[in-house]
């Protein structure tokens, strides 16, 4: 049940963020401007063709009331208003999405700042490799992505941190 509560958790605070965040219009960007970008069609991430999210969800950070009412609303979704658990997660997502280990080792590896916070909140740029018809890996057509994702990267992340105060930090692996 655990496993399952904080998937929930971590599906929703996705779908806020995404809109908190204007993701969409994200990857419109790198939709229509550079046209370099591949995407696996069958692994679209709540309606996000290259994000999403790389923070973990600890649940078992949540008071114990907002935890019953995610565990009730496993237990009998016909019950509970979704509502309710968006406003859950809303209120706590900076304190459940925290950096673990794994976070933090993600972020040193990939941080533009110097000293990332506990509070980053991480999106992974997933997109799919190229090779030629020799199935040889096509590295200028990764560096000239590498480039365009880098430029992009540092100024959406001031963009997003000075319009809503959250810290975030894109990957690409």
């Amino acid at each position: 049940m655990f496993n399952k509560c904080s998937l929930l958790y971590k599906q929703l605070a996705e779908q806020m963020l995404i809109e908190r965040y204007s993701l969409k219009r994200l990857e419109d960007r790198f939709d229509n401007e550079s046209k370099i970008f591949l995407y696996d069609k069958d692994k679209e991430n709540n309606g996000l063709k290259y994000f999403c999210l790389f923070n973990n969800a600890y649940v078992e950070r949540l008071p114990k009331k907002e935890y019953s009412i995610f565990i009730n609303f496993l237990n009998q979704p016909e019950n509970e208003n979704i509502e309710n658990l968006l406003k859950i997660v809303a209120e706590t997502y900076h304190k459940v999405l925290e950096n673990g280990e794994r976070e933090k080792f993600c972020l040193c590896l990939n941080s533009s700042n110097n000293y990332p916070t506990k509070d980053t909140i991480i999106f992974e740029f997933k997109d799919n490799k190229e090779f030629d018809s020799n199935g040889n890996y096509i590295q200028p057509n990764e560096e000239k992505k590498t480039i365009v994702f880098e430029n992009v990267k540092i100024q959406y992340e001031k963009l997003v941190h000075e319009k809503t105060g959250d810290n975030i930090c894109l990957i690409r692996i």
